[in-house]
């Protein structure tokens, strides 16, 4: 088994180094692939330090031509893999590996060639569980990770791309990250379209990596208001077409209590919000791509 790990980078060297050094030290069979999606010859400059850090495995920095999106910068990654690559493991950068995470990983893959796994993480500021598994949330319009306690190997509806392992034949079949996400939205959709095709998803006992909550961008503010409901509504519209309709008429209703917690939370501006929302909800109705303008135009997320 050959193992390619895949960081996409968007203004994280720090992190994705230290990333690194947990690696350092590992046994796997692999390598590592690092896209650089700043737009920022000053940040691609301090990833190539990376190449050198690894002295076991290959380690490539690549510098995106453009920012466009989580899904984007990942399937560059993903399409430069070595032939060897049996599968991907897709990794924030905001994400520590554990001692013998990746012996574990891919002894697991030895025994298991033909599922997903999403390993199971913890929070990096307290150690409690993060994602023990996923589930999806139909009447919410998303999926989410699942931090309840189980100690054992549990089927999962959703892998998070914070870490996530897929064989490369299933990407290759199947089709990689939808780029018509921006930032979010792109691990449900994957999950989703992977289990219909038949590939279980699947979450073992083992912790594999700490995770930091929003370490590489915002959660909060107009952009996140604005692309929570865009992402939402544009993954129920792919993912769920004959039933988007009726999903529709059940959410809309909800809506403004949803905006107003939010509002009243984050003190945002209420007509701005409101306005905003309409017009996430029109645009993910015809399913229009999400665009870097269409993003930054409501705002910094850094």
């Amino acid at each position: 088994m050959f193992l390619s790990i895949v960081v996409l980078n968007y203004h994280a060297s720090d992190k994705i180094i230290d990333l690194l050094s947990s690696i350092v030290g590992q046994k796997f069979n692999g390598e590592v692939i690092i896209v650089d999606n700043s737009e920022s010859v000053s940040e691609l400059q301090k990833l190539k330090v990376c190449e050198t850090i690894l002295s076991d495995n290959y380690c490539k920095v690549i510098g995106s031509e453009m920012n466009g999106g989580f899904s984007f910068g990942t399937n560059i990654g993903i399409k430069n893999v070595s032939d060897e690559t049996t599968h991907v493991y897709i990794l924030n950068p905001d994400t520590i590996l554990k001692d013998g995470a990746l012996e574990y990983l891919v002894g697991l893959i030895s025994f298991l060639p033909d599922v997903m796994i999403s390993p199971r993480g913890q929070r990096m500021d307290n150690g409690d569980n993060w994602s023990y598994g996923g589930k999806l949330h139909y009447f919410r319009g998303r999926c989410d990770v699942d931090p309840s306690e189980k100690n054992y190997t549990i089927s999962s509806d959703f892998g998070t791309c914070a870490s996530l392992i897929v064989p490369i034949k299933f990407l290759s079949k199947y089709g990689l990250l939808d780029e018509d996400f921006f930032l979010g939205g792109e691990e449900w959709e994957l999950s989703v379209r992977m289990k219909r095709y038949g590939v279980n998803i699947i979450t073992p006992s083992k912790v594999i990596y700490e995770h930091e909550i929003s370490g590489t961008h915002k959660k909060y503010g107009l952009p996140f208001l604005y692309m929570g409901h865009r992402t939402k509504v544009l993954f129920m519209r792919k993912c769920f077409p004959k039933s988007f309709v009726f999903w529709l008429f059940l959410y809309i209703p909800s809506m403004p209590f949803l905006i107003l917690r939010y509002v009243l939370s984050h003190k945002l501006p209420i007509i701005k919000s409101f306005s905003m929302v309409l017009k996430a909800i029109y645009r993910s109705s015809f399913k229009i791509k999400m665009t870097k303008d269409e993003f930054f135009s409501i705002g910094d997320i850094k």
